[in-house]
Protein backbone atom coordinates (compact mmCIF):
# COMPACT_ATOMS: atom_id res chain seq x y z
CA UNK A 1 0.00 0.00 0.00
CA UNK A 2 1.20 3.49 -0.84
CA UNK A 3 1.01 5.81 2.17
CA UNK A 4 0.60 9.49 1.39
CA UNK A 5 1.60 12.00 4.07
CA UNK A 6 0.11 15.43 3.50
CA UNK A 7 -1.67 18.38 5.09
CA UNK A 8 -5.30 18.12 6.15
CA UNK A 9 -7.92 19.16 3.57
CA UNK A 10 -8.83 22.79 4.11
CA UNK A 11 -10.01 25.98 2.42
CA UNK A 12 -12.60 23.98 0.49
CA UNK A 13 -9.97 21.97 -1.40
CA UNK A 14 -8.68 18.41 -1.07
CA UNK A 15 -5.46 20.11 0.02
CA UNK A 16 -4.32 23.69 0.54
CA UNK A 17 -0.79 22.73 -0.54
CA UNK A 18 -0.27 22.81 -4.31
CA UNK A 19 2.36 20.08 -4.06
CA UNK A 20 0.20 17.80 -1.92
CA UNK A 21 -2.71 18.31 -4.29
CA UNK A 22 -0.42 17.68 -7.28
CA UNK A 23 0.75 14.33 -5.87
CA UNK A 24 -2.69 13.13 -4.83
CA UNK A 25 -4.08 14.13 -8.24
CA UNK A 26 -1.34 12.17 -9.99
CA UNK A 27 -2.10 9.10 -7.85
CA UNK A 28 -5.75 9.34 -8.87
CA UNK A 29 -4.81 9.84 -12.52
CA UNK A 30 -2.71 6.67 -12.27
CA UNK A 31 -5.43 4.72 -10.45
CA UNK A 32 -2.98 3.60 -7.77
CA UNK A 33 -4.48 2.74 -4.37
CA UNK A 34 -3.12 4.76 -1.47
CA UNK A 35 -3.82 5.59 2.14
CA UNK A 36 -3.84 9.16 3.46
CA UNK A 37 -2.04 10.22 6.61
CA UNK A 38 -2.84 13.81 7.54
CA UNK A 39 -0.75 16.22 9.59
CA UNK A 40 -0.38 19.99 9.70
CA UNK A 41 3.12 19.79 11.19
CA UNK A 42 5.72 19.03 8.50
CA UNK A 43 8.75 19.32 10.78
CA UNK A 44 9.22 15.56 11.12
CA UNK A 45 8.74 14.87 7.41
CA UNK A 46 11.74 14.23 5.15
CA UNK A 47 13.32 17.59 4.27
CA UNK A 48 10.83 19.15 6.72
CA UNK A 49 8.23 19.43 3.96
CA UNK A 50 5.05 17.75 2.77
CA UNK A 51 3.99 15.73 0.86
CA UNK A 52 5.97 12.52 1.18
CA UNK A 53 5.27 8.89 0.34
CA UNK A 54 6.01 5.67 2.17
CA UNK A 55 6.26 2.87 -0.37
CA UNK A 56 8.33 -0.33 -0.52
CA UNK A 57 9.56 0.43 3.01
CA UNK A 58 11.03 3.70 1.76
CA UNK A 59 10.06 7.22 2.79
CA UNK A 60 10.32 9.43 -0.30
CA UNK A 61 10.23 13.25 -0.07
CA UNK A 62 9.20 15.81 -2.69
CA UNK A 63 6.22 15.43 -5.02
CA UNK A 64 8.39 15.19 -8.15
CA UNK A 65 10.63 12.48 -6.67
CA UNK A 66 7.54 10.57 -5.49
CA UNK A 67 5.99 10.69 -8.97
CA UNK A 68 9.26 9.72 -10.65
CA UNK A 69 9.60 6.68 -8.37
CA UNK A 70 6.06 5.48 -9.04
CA UNK A 71 6.32 6.16 -12.79
CA UNK A 72 9.30 3.83 -13.08
CA UNK A 73 7.93 1.23 -10.67
CA UNK A 74 4.58 0.92 -12.46
CA UNK A 75 5.65 1.92 -16.00
CA UNK A 76 3.24 4.87 -16.09
CA UNK A 77 3.80 7.68 -18.57
CA UNK A 78 1.05 10.21 -19.19
CA UNK A 79 3.28 12.00 -21.70
CA UNK A 80 3.79 9.20 -24.21
CA UNK A 81 1.52 10.94 -26.71
CA UNK A 82 3.39 14.26 -26.50
CA UNK A 83 5.88 15.37 -29.14
CA UNK A 84 9.45 16.26 -28.06
CA UNK A 85 8.50 19.93 -28.40
CA UNK A 86 5.44 19.48 -26.20
CA UNK A 87 7.53 17.67 -23.59
CA UNK A 88 9.92 20.62 -23.56
CA UNK A 89 6.97 23.01 -23.20
CA UNK A 90 5.65 20.90 -20.34
CA UNK A 91 9.01 21.18 -18.57
CA UNK A 92 9.00 24.97 -18.94
CA UNK A 93 5.39 25.20 -17.79
CA UNK A 94 6.22 23.20 -14.68
CA UNK A 95 9.01 25.68 -13.88
CA UNK A 96 6.59 28.59 -14.27
CA UNK A 97 4.12 26.94 -11.92
CA UNK A 98 6.42 25.50 -9.28
CA UNK A 99 9.45 27.79 -9.32
CA UNK A 100 7.80 31.16 -9.91
CA UNK A 101 4.03 31.53 -9.45
CA UNK A 102 4.07 29.15 -6.48
CA UNK A 103 6.08 31.65 -4.45
CA UNK A 104 3.55 34.41 -5.05
CA UNK A 105 0.83 32.07 -3.76
CA UNK A 106 3.01 31.24 -0.76
CA UNK A 107 3.63 34.93 -0.12
CA UNK A 108 -0.08 35.74 -0.15
CA UNK A 109 -0.70 33.24 2.65
CA UNK A 110 2.31 33.49 4.91
CA UNK A 111 3.85 36.94 4.41
CA UNK A 112 1.02 39.30 3.45
CA UNK A 113 -0.42 40.54 6.75
CA UNK A 114 -3.80 41.24 5.17
CA UNK A 115 -4.46 37.54 4.52
CA UNK A 116 -2.33 35.72 7.08
CA UNK A 117 -4.83 35.75 10.01
CA UNK A 118 -7.57 33.99 8.07
CA UNK A 119 -5.15 31.48 6.58
CA UNK A 120 -3.64 30.83 10.03
CA UNK A 121 -7.04 30.18 11.56
CA UNK A 122 -8.10 27.90 8.69
CA UNK A 123 -4.95 25.82 8.95
CA UNK A 124 -4.25 25.75 12.68
CA UNK A 125 -7.52 26.77 14.35
CA UNK A 126 -8.47 23.26 15.45
CA UNK A 127 -5.15 22.47 17.12
CA UNK A 128 -5.17 22.29 20.93
CA UNK A 129 -3.95 25.23 22.97
CA UNK A 130 -1.07 26.17 23.30
CA UNK A 131 0.07 24.44 20.09
CA UNK A 132 -2.22 26.61 17.95
CA UNK A 133 -0.59 29.71 19.44
CA UNK A 134 3.04 28.63 19.05
CA UNK A 135 3.23 26.43 15.97
CA UNK A 136 1.77 28.93 13.46
CA UNK A 137 4.31 31.57 14.49
CA UNK A 138 7.22 29.13 14.23
CA UNK A 139 6.23 27.96 10.75
CA UNK A 140 5.34 31.47 9.57
CA UNK A 141 8.74 32.80 10.53
CA UNK A 142 10.44 29.98 8.64
CA UNK A 143 8.28 30.59 5.57
CA UNK A 144 9.02 34.33 5.66
CA UNK A 145 12.76 33.62 5.89
CA UNK A 146 12.47 31.23 2.94
CA UNK A 147 10.59 33.83 0.90
CA UNK A 148 13.22 36.44 1.73
CA UNK A 149 16.01 34.10 0.71
CA UNK A 150 14.22 33.12 -2.49
CA UNK A 151 13.62 36.79 -3.26
CA UNK A 152 9.85 37.15 -3.53
CA UNK A 153 9.43 38.83 -0.14
CA UNK A 154 12.07 41.44 -0.99
CA UNK A 155 9.49 43.08 -3.28
CA UNK A 156 6.46 45.13 -2.31
CA UNK A 157 3.08 43.35 -2.29
CA UNK A 158 2.08 45.35 -5.37
CA UNK A 159 5.10 44.10 -7.29
CA UNK A 160 4.64 40.50 -6.15
CA UNK A 161 1.09 40.45 -7.47
CA UNK A 162 2.07 42.31 -10.65
CA UNK A 163 4.55 39.54 -11.42
CA UNK A 164 1.88 36.97 -10.56
CA UNK A 165 -0.64 38.64 -12.87
CA UNK A 166 1.81 38.24 -15.76
CA UNK A 167 2.23 34.54 -14.97
CA UNK A 168 -1.52 33.97 -14.73
CA UNK A 169 -2.01 35.63 -18.13
CA UNK A 170 0.62 33.30 -19.62
CA UNK A 171 -1.08 30.23 -18.13
CA UNK A 172 -4.42 31.30 -19.58
CA UNK A 173 -2.88 31.85 -23.01
CA UNK A 174 -1.15 28.46 -22.96
CA UNK A 175 -4.36 26.68 -21.95
CA UNK A 176 -6.53 28.53 -24.48
CA UNK A 177 -9.76 26.71 -25.23
CA UNK A 178 -8.29 23.22 -24.67
CA UNK A 179 -9.73 20.91 -22.03
CA UNK A 180 -6.23 20.21 -20.67
CA UNK A 181 -2.88 21.79 -21.33
CA UNK A 182 -1.96 19.45 -24.16
CA UNK A 183 -5.31 18.43 -25.56
CA UNK A 184 -8.42 16.45 -24.75
CA UNK A 185 -6.81 14.20 -22.13
CA UNK A 186 -4.62 15.10 -19.15
CA UNK A 187 -0.86 14.70 -19.25
CA UNK A 188 1.53 14.79 -16.31
CA UNK A 189 1.71 18.59 -16.23
CA UNK A 190 -2.01 18.74 -15.46
CA UNK A 191 -1.37 17.33 -11.98
CA UNK A 192 1.03 20.21 -11.27
CA UNK A 193 -1.20 22.76 -12.97
CA UNK A 194 -4.33 21.73 -11.07
CA UNK A 195 -2.37 21.66 -7.81
CA UNK A 196 -1.60 25.36 -8.11
CA UNK A 197 -4.40 26.78 -10.26
CA UNK A 198 -6.97 25.35 -7.84
CA UNK A 199 -5.38 27.43 -5.06
CA UNK A 200 -5.90 30.60 -7.09
CA UNK A 201 -9.34 29.99 -8.59
CA UNK A 202 -11.36 27.69 -6.32
CA UNK A 203 -10.73 29.45 -3.01
CA UNK A 204 -13.04 32.43 -2.59
CA UNK A 205 -12.02 33.37 0.95
CA UNK A 206 -10.22 36.61 1.65
CA UNK A 207 -7.22 36.59 -0.73
CA UNK A 208 -5.64 38.70 -3.48
CA UNK A 209 -6.39 36.17 -6.21
CA UNK A 210 -10.02 36.75 -7.32
CA UNK A 211 -9.28 40.01 -9.19
CA UNK A 212 -6.07 38.56 -10.63
CA UNK A 213 -7.73 35.45 -12.11
CA UNK A 214 -11.13 36.99 -12.95
CA UNK A 215 -10.08 38.05 -16.50
CA UNK A 216 -9.23 34.42 -17.31
CA UNK A 217 -12.36 32.26 -16.91
CA UNK A 218 -10.71 29.37 -18.75
CA UNK A 219 -8.46 28.81 -15.73
CA UNK A 220 -11.34 28.46 -13.28
CA UNK A 221 -13.19 26.20 -15.75
CA UNK A 222 -10.04 24.09 -16.02
CA UNK A 223 -9.74 23.76 -12.25
CA UNK A 224 -13.41 22.81 -11.94
CA UNK A 225 -12.96 20.24 -14.73
CA UNK A 226 -10.01 18.64 -12.98
CA UNK A 227 -11.77 18.67 -9.60
CA UNK A 228 -14.88 17.00 -11.00
CA UNK A 229 -12.80 14.39 -12.80
CA UNK A 230 -10.50 13.40 -9.94
CA UNK A 231 -12.22 14.63 -6.74
CA UNK A 232 -15.95 14.35 -7.55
Amino acid sequence: MIELYQFHPSLGLPNMSSFCLKLETWLRMAGLPYENHYTNDPREAPLGKLPSLKVDNRLIPDSTLCIDYLKHKHDIDFDRHLTPEQKAQSHVLKALLEDRLYFAALYSRWADGRYWPQFRDSLFGKLPFPVRKVLPQVIQQKMKRDLQGQGTAKHSPEQVYAFASQDVAVLSALLGDKAYFFGDEPSEIDASAFGLIAQLTLITDNSPWPPIVAPYPNLRAYAERMRQRYFP
